[in-house]
């Protein structure tokens, strides 16, 4: 699995938090100011990138990346849920010693009949926890005034 996000020409600016925001609010409006210029590529189970766009499915993915290291720390399956229109994918990692099994398991009904399930890749345990860890800090590092909101430190240590 790889991600990447390029064409980070501008930084999102500091916003006032809204009296009712959650870390997913939070999370779409630093995507939606990253879309102007930012890609985000995503390839699972091949070399060949998902149809994935910046101002919605980033944020969805980086929603579940948090709780997706932990679990993976503690051995556990997780799933990273790509639920927008368009992509309606799971994503399922599967610890197994010191490797992690990949898979996809389509979320709309009529494709799930044709699914044939598969473990379509296998990656080193360790270095799939350090490139999602990567790719966090990068999105991160794109907007350090986000750590300033308690939301997002609790979305962080996967606490909701």
């Amino acid at each position: 699995m790889n991600m990447l996000l390029t064409n980070l020409s501008t930084s999102p600016q500091h916003f006032k938090k809204p009296y009712d925001t959650d870390y997913r609010e939070l999370l779409m409006d630093i995507c939606d100011q990253l879309a102007e210029t930012a890609q985000f590529k995503l390839c699972v189970c091949d070399d060949i990138a998902w149809n994935v766009d910046v101002r919605t499915d980033l944020a969805v993915f980086l929603e579940h990346v948090p709780s997706a290291i932990n679990s993976l720390k503690l051995g556990e399956k997780t799933i990273i849920s790509l639920y927008e229109q368009g992509v309606e994918t799971n994503i399922i990692l599967i610890p197994h010693h010191k490797n992690c099994y990949i898979t996809c398991e389509p979320l709309i009904e009529w494709a799930r009949t044709q699914w044939v399930p598969k473990f379509c890749e296998i990656e080193d345990l360790e270095h799939l926890i350090l490139k999602l860890e990567v790719f966090l800090k990068q999105f991160l590092a794109l907007s350090p005034f986000l750590l300033e909101y308690k939301e997002i430190n609790e979305w962080l240590q996967a606490k909701l």
